[in-house]
């Protein structure tokens, strides 16, 4: 019997948008939310970070600066600002005594939604920060 040639695939380069959710996927625990829209991203493929709008689509990256075109760092930071829900604590009702009530409210790509009601205001807060530093709260 003859053995048969292993013909490999081409490899293609990843597109801006793919490479983006790649460096989401496996550097966003170093991303750094520095403003309402702005981030701290890594870059790839050198030391250090590039500072990014998603709101004004831009980047501080050499790729964004000389194509003007939306950087994987934009599709990064987008990817991972969708995919971050945030938290909040506010009062919602109150308990069966009469005391106020608060709820966790998580918001996660514009929609609400409550994931806990507390007592006390401290409890709820001590609940979100849990929550934030990966804790499961019961």
């Amino acid at each position: 019997m003859s053995a048969t040639p292993i013909i490999q695939e081409p490899t293609r380069k990843l597109s801006r948008r793919e490479a983006g959710e790649e460096l989401a996927a496996a550097r966003g625990h170093e991303f750094e939310r520095t403003g309402e829209h702005t981030f701290r991203i890594p870059s790839s493929s050198r030391k250090g970070f590039y500072e990014v709008d998603i709101e004004k689509n831009g980047c501080t990256c050499p790729d964004k600066q000389k194509s003007r075109r939306i950087c994987k760092h934009l599709w990064s930071a987008a990817t991972y600002a969708f995919e971050m829900p945030s938290y909040r604590v506010e009062q919602r009702g109150t308990t069966y005594y009469g005391d106020p009530s608060y709820s966790l409210i998580e918001t996660r790509a514009g929609f609400e939604r409550v994931v806990g009601v507390r007592p006390s205001y401290m409890d709820a807060v001590l609940d979100k920060l849990d929550i934030e530093a990966g804790r499961v709260v019961a």
